[in-house]
């Protein structure tokens, strides 16, 4: 049931799909088994629930595909806008071939080493393809591989989503396979119009336990957070439309805060930001592993990594659902 589930955002709604023929298997499979074993089960895995959660996926998923294939040709909604800060013209080959080819997507590529220009170079997703079909150049030794702080939270007062239904910071480089898989399976669930979420993090490790400096907490109080925070170490995240729309105030104040607290004098908005951009957008201070997060859809959560405690004696990672890697893996 739950790979059902899984398959329903990655292969959108079919009543004559992979995720319907597993969805009738496993309930004639149920009708199979002896009443007393089946309570039984129910007791461990709640199977009703499974089912229902199922159909209101199922139904949930429909009307936005639907909606889009009953537009006329060439005025499809953008999925996503993805932002990309890299140095130079950078090999993106491999984030080329973890975008299919059915999702509709911007690229803005910002050029973080060129100070002549702070305007994206925006691009469709066949442009981007061709781009990196004719690209051979490779990211300086002192390349960083994500978004400084301040594009992060200018690119978003200037574009927000940019009508785009989601918006997303991915970094230049090629992260590790993890989180490359990750990505793909979200931008599968993208090109279905199935991805239901207000806030997903993508990067693989979280940050380690340390003690907010005041630059930080200057930050966290202009967003009404008196204690400690914690999320993924990364700024790799994709956030909806609407709750990019409902966090530009935060933003803005932030922004504020960072270019004129005399905490924040001298430090570097990516060092005091490590970690903490989910707060920007709502999500609670110290945010749930990706595995743990209800918020998040099953078929993503099972895909979260090591934790970053590796030098404290806090949990690696999360159990939750990890058998269903196995599964989801090869999806």
């Amino acid at each position: 049931m739950l790979y059902a589930e899984a398959l329903l955002f990655l292969d959108g709604p079919s009543r004559s799909g992979e995720s319907a023929a597993l969805m009738a298997h496993a309930m004639a499979q149920t009708r199979s088994v002896p009443r007393e074993v089946l309570e039984a089960l129910g007791n461990t895995w709640p199977l009703d629930i499974a089912a229902r959660q199922f159909e209101e996926i199922f139904v949930s998923t429909q009307p936005a595909a639907f909606q889009e294939e009953a537009k006329p040709a060439g005025r499809q909604t953008s999925q996503a806008a993805i932002v990309i800060c890299e140095c130079g013209v950078q090999d993106g080959s491999w984030l080329a071939e973890l975008i299919p080819h059915e999702l509709v997507a911007t690229i803005f590529l910002y050029d973080v080493c060129d100070p002549r220009t702070s305007l994206p170079n925006m691009l469709s997703t066949a442009a981007f393809r061709d781009r990196c079909a004719q690209a051979d150049g490779k990211p300086l030794p002192d390349t960083r591989p994500d978004c400084p702080g301040e594009v992060i939270l200018q690119h978003m007062l200037r574009h927000a989503a940019d009508g785009a239904e989601f918006l997303a910071y991915l970094p230049s480089i090629p992260p590790n396979e993890y989180e490359q898989h990750l990505y793909s399976m979200a931008f599968k669930s993208l090109a279905k119009r199935s991805l239901s979420v207000e806030f997903l993090a993508l990067g693989h490790s979280r940050t380690t336990p340390r003690v907010l400096d005041p630059c930080q907490r200057v930050m966290l109080t202009t967003l009404g957070i008196n204690g400690h925070a914690a999320g993924y170490d990364a700024p790799r995240f994709l956030a909806s439309a609407a709750r990019v729309s409902k966090s530009l105030e935060q933003a803005r104040a932030i922004n504020v805060s960072l270019a004129t607290s005399d905490e924040c004098k001298g430090r570097t908005w990516t060092s005091v930001m490590r970690g903490l951009w989910h707060t920007v957008f709502g999500e609670v201070a110290l945010q749930p592993t990706r595995a743990d997060n209800t918020k998040v859809p099953s078929f993503l959560r099972v895909l979260d990594g090591p934790s970053g405690f590796a030098n404290s004696r806090m949990p690696k990672s999360s159990d939750y659902l990890s058998w269903a890697a196995r599964g989801l893996s090869h999806a």
